[in-house]
């Protein structure tokens, strides 16, 4: 490309009277113009903004991508930006009305992709573990349901009478069946980036915090908040949220073998971060928050998260009556359990 304050070979269509808001300062070359460009990281960003556009036209899917995705931090309630936000709308099967002409369901699923972006000539390092620190998987987060729990009230020729028991959302609909609602990918108990001191490295874990966890985790804690629900309405927005990181840099995971550290690289870690459990959550008194961090592998990384989050929607979907009304009656016993739930009676008012 000509550089733009010179004016030999300009193409003939580009005009050679350069305005004053095109001149660049003495000293200022186009080579050191794209230099700092390309290290911004905002081409990078463009570039994995129009992958997962690409990705999300094959399957046909109907979306909205937003780049520097405005919210609010909730530790010091300033805007914040975050790389990239995807709404995805997932089939519902709201275009088909019944013979009454109402929706047949009261569940519109969404998968929220909250995303950061980072490039560097140097490594981030992963500590490897063989399994995730709890035994509890709940993944994906999930928002906009009126009720974290199912009450489930046993069929009368099963249980004794007045027989109930609550069950978390991810088990109601079986997540631990799914691949990618698991461990799908090395699991890292944590990261750190290398950085240069002198003629060697040092690995920073604070630079990976601020840079790469804090921000999509704050995004989802902030789409949280603005989904507080009256168990009232009748029709929820079921939203499943995943927060990633992609890098262009080198991935570098650790683990112990026979007592010596090994290196290996790899294009998908599964990472968390053990945090206080919500007050209504019964089930444990901390949960580990899931995120995953991918290098150039986005496509095939999405066409195995995106495959298991349909499957997800779709049982919930089928059972939408029982969770936007909190409570079920079993049909009898068995694994997966959604199969075995049909709507409590509704006498009245909902219990």
């Amino acid at each position: 490309m000509a550089n733009i304050n010179d004016g030999d070979n300009i193409p003939a269509n580009i005009p050679q009277d350069i305005p004053p808001h095109g001149k660049l300062e003495e000293g200022i070359t186009e080579d050191l113009l794209f230099d700092a460009i390309r290290k911004s990281g905002y081409p990078f960003q463009a570039e994995v903004s129009n992958k997962i556009a690409s990705e999300l036209n094959k399957m046909s899917l109907s979306f909205n991508i937003q780049e520097e995705w405005v919210y609010v931090d909730g530790d010091s309630n300033s805007p914040r930006s975050l790389d990239i936000f995807a709404e995805i709308a997932l089939p519902s099967g709201e275009d088909d009305l019944n013979e009454k002409g109402s929706r047949p369901t009261r569940i519109r699923p969404f998968i929220n992709l909250l995303i950061e972006c980072k490039q560097s000539s140097l490594p981030y390092v992963f500590f490897l573990r063989d399994s995730a620190t709890t035994s509890k998987v709940r993944y994906p987060e999930m928002v906009g349901l009126p009720h974290k729990n199912l009450r489930i009230f046993g069929a009368p020729e099963e249980y004794s009478e007045g027989f109930s028991f609550c069950m978390p959302i991810h088990d109601l609909l079986g997540s631990y069946e799914l691949i990618s609602c698991n461990i799908p990918a090395p699991f890292a108990v944590s990261f750190a980036k290398a950085v240069r001191k002198g003629a060697k490295l040092e690995l920073t874990g604070e630079e990976t915090y601020r840079s790469i966890t804090l921000p999509p985790m704050k995004a989802a804690d902030y789409l949280k908040g603005q989904y507080s629900l009256n168990p009232k309405h009748k029709f929820f927005s079921l939203r499943f949220l995943v927060c990633i990181a992609v890098v262009r840099a080198p991935m570098i995971g650790t683990y112990l073998h026979e007592g010596r550290s090994i290196l290996v690289s790899m294009p998908w870690v599964r990472t968390g971060r053990m945090g206080p459990a919500a007050p209504e959550d019964n089930f444990g008194a901390n949960t580990l928050r899931y995120f995953d961090i991918v290098h150039d592998y986005l496509s095939t990384y999405l066409d195995v998260i995106l495959k298991d989050l349909r499957e997800l929607a779709r049982r919930a979907v089928s059972i939408s009556d029982p969770l936007a009304d909190g409570h079920a009656i079993t049909v009898g016993r068995g694994d997966p359990p959604i199969s075995l739930f049909k709507n409590y009676p509704r006498i009245g008012k909902n219990i």
